[in-house]
Protein backbone atom coordinates (compact mmCIF):
# COMPACT_ATOMS: atom_id res chain seq x y z
CA UNK A 1 0.00 0.00 0.00
CA UNK A 2 0.97 3.57 -1.20
CA UNK A 3 1.53 6.10 0.84
CA UNK A 4 -0.21 9.51 -0.16
CA UNK A 5 2.18 12.45 -0.78
CA UNK A 6 1.86 15.40 1.55
CA UNK A 7 0.22 18.43 -0.24
CA UNK A 8 2.73 21.04 1.69
CA UNK A 9 1.55 23.84 -1.41
CA UNK A 10 -1.22 24.60 0.17
CA UNK A 11 0.12 24.83 4.12
CA UNK A 12 2.87 27.17 2.58
CA UNK A 13 0.08 29.60 0.87
CA UNK A 14 -1.90 29.39 4.45
CA UNK A 15 1.05 30.12 6.30
CA UNK A 16 2.34 32.94 3.82
CA UNK A 17 -1.60 34.50 3.99
CA UNK A 18 -1.52 34.54 7.89
CA UNK A 19 2.03 35.83 8.26
CA UNK A 20 0.84 38.86 5.98
CA UNK A 21 -1.97 39.29 7.76
CA UNK A 22 -0.80 39.28 10.99
CA UNK A 23 1.59 42.08 9.40
CA UNK A 24 -0.75 44.00 7.89
CA UNK A 25 -2.87 44.51 10.63
CA UNK A 26 -0.35 45.58 12.48
CA UNK A 27 -0.09 48.95 10.10
CA UNK A 28 -3.23 49.45 9.97
CA UNK A 29 -3.50 49.42 14.34
CA UNK A 30 -1.27 52.54 14.09
CA UNK A 31 -3.44 56.00 13.17
CA UNK A 32 -1.95 59.17 12.41
CA UNK A 33 -4.57 62.25 13.52
CA UNK A 34 -5.07 65.82 13.05
CA UNK A 35 -1.84 66.60 11.05
CA UNK A 36 -0.95 69.61 9.91
CA UNK A 37 2.20 71.64 8.75
CA UNK A 38 3.01 75.29 9.81
CA UNK A 39 3.89 78.02 6.86
CA UNK A 40 7.07 78.57 6.02
CA UNK A 41 9.61 80.15 2.97
CA UNK A 42 11.49 78.74 0.39
CA UNK A 43 15.23 77.52 1.95
CA UNK A 44 13.77 78.33 5.39
CA UNK A 45 12.38 75.71 7.83
CA UNK A 46 8.95 74.61 9.39
CA UNK A 47 7.56 71.71 11.55
CA UNK A 48 4.76 68.96 10.78
CA UNK A 49 2.20 68.02 14.18
CA UNK A 50 -0.28 65.01 14.42
CA UNK A 51 -1.19 62.45 16.87
CA UNK A 52 0.23 58.93 16.34
CA UNK A 53 -2.47 56.49 18.35
CA UNK A 54 -0.98 53.02 18.81
CA UNK A 55 -3.73 50.68 19.72
CA UNK A 56 -1.71 47.40 18.68
CA UNK A 57 -0.74 45.29 22.09
CA UNK A 58 3.16 45.86 21.50
CA UNK A 59 5.13 48.91 21.47
CA UNK A 60 6.28 50.49 18.34
CA UNK A 61 8.47 53.57 17.59
CA UNK A 62 8.63 56.32 14.81
CA UNK A 63 12.30 55.78 13.38
CA UNK A 64 12.53 58.38 10.92
CA UNK A 65 9.74 60.98 8.40
CA UNK A 66 10.32 62.12 4.84
CA UNK A 67 8.39 65.44 3.36
CA UNK A 68 8.85 66.16 -0.18
CA UNK A 69 8.52 69.89 0.45
CA UNK A 70 11.85 69.56 2.17
CA UNK A 71 15.47 69.00 1.50
CA UNK A 72 15.81 67.10 5.04
CA UNK A 73 13.28 66.08 7.62
CA UNK A 74 14.13 65.15 11.13
CA UNK A 75 12.59 64.29 14.72
CA UNK A 76 13.21 66.85 17.26
CA UNK A 77 12.37 67.90 20.56
CA UNK A 78 12.31 71.16 21.92
CA UNK A 79 13.04 71.42 25.14
CA UNK A 80 13.52 74.44 28.24
CA UNK A 81 16.66 74.69 29.17
CA UNK A 82 17.43 75.44 32.74
CA UNK A 83 18.29 79.11 31.87
CA UNK A 84 14.88 79.47 29.87
CA UNK A 85 15.92 79.27 26.85
CA UNK A 86 14.09 76.52 24.38
CA UNK A 87 16.90 73.90 22.45
CA UNK A 88 15.55 71.56 19.87
CA UNK A 89 17.70 68.34 19.40
CA UNK A 90 17.03 65.48 16.69
CA UNK A 91 15.68 62.29 18.46
CA UNK A 92 16.66 58.86 17.09
CA UNK A 93 13.30 57.09 17.37
CA UNK A 94 10.03 58.77 18.88
CA UNK A 95 8.36 55.60 21.26
CA UNK A 96 4.98 54.76 20.42
CA UNK A 97 3.79 52.87 23.90
CA UNK A 98 1.21 50.34 22.55
CA UNK A 99 -2.31 51.42 23.64
CA UNK A 100 -1.48 54.79 24.09
CA UNK A 101 -1.52 57.92 21.64
CA UNK A 102 1.94 60.39 20.82
CA UNK A 103 1.09 63.71 20.22
CA UNK A 104 3.88 65.74 18.71
CA UNK A 105 2.75 69.27 18.84
CA UNK A 106 4.64 72.64 19.29
CA UNK A 107 6.94 72.90 22.31
CA UNK A 108 7.33 69.01 22.43
CA UNK A 109 8.17 66.57 19.63
CA UNK A 110 7.76 67.36 15.93
CA UNK A 111 9.06 66.37 12.39
CA UNK A 112 11.59 69.44 11.50
CA UNK A 113 11.09 70.51 8.11
CA UNK A 114 14.60 72.15 6.35
CA UNK A 115 15.76 73.90 3.54
CA UNK A 116 12.28 74.05 2.32
CA UNK A 117 11.76 73.77 -1.78
CA UNK A 118 9.00 75.93 -1.88
CA UNK A 119 6.82 78.57 0.19
CA UNK A 120 4.21 76.67 2.24
CA UNK A 121 1.21 78.68 2.52
CA UNK A 122 -2.09 77.84 4.02
CA UNK A 123 -4.17 75.44 1.65
CA UNK A 124 -1.04 73.56 0.43
CA UNK A 125 -1.20 69.69 1.20
CA UNK A 126 1.93 67.93 1.98
CA UNK A 127 3.11 64.13 1.31
CA UNK A 128 4.83 63.01 4.68
CA UNK A 129 5.95 59.30 5.22
CA UNK A 130 6.46 57.71 8.43
CA UNK A 131 8.20 54.96 9.06
CA UNK A 132 8.05 52.56 12.31
CA UNK A 133 10.13 50.36 13.80
CA UNK A 134 7.37 47.71 13.74
CA UNK A 135 4.76 48.97 10.94
CA UNK A 136 6.35 49.84 8.38
CA UNK A 137 5.52 53.07 6.49
CA UNK A 138 2.56 55.13 6.51
CA UNK A 139 1.63 57.66 4.19
CA UNK A 140 -0.13 61.09 5.17
CA UNK A 141 -1.19 64.01 3.27
CA UNK A 142 -0.71 66.80 5.79
CA UNK A 143 -2.26 70.77 5.36
CA UNK A 144 -0.25 73.67 6.27
CA UNK A 145 -1.92 76.00 8.45
CA UNK A 146 -1.54 78.82 10.72
CA UNK A 147 -1.23 77.63 14.44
Amino acid sequence: MGQRPVKIIPILLLMTFLFLSACSSRQSSLTVKEPWARLGISGGNSAIYLKIENSTGEDDALVSASCDAAMMTELHMTQMMDDGTMKMEPQEKIPLPAGQTVELKPGGLHIMLMNLKKDLKTGDTLTLKLKFEKSGTIEVKVPVREP
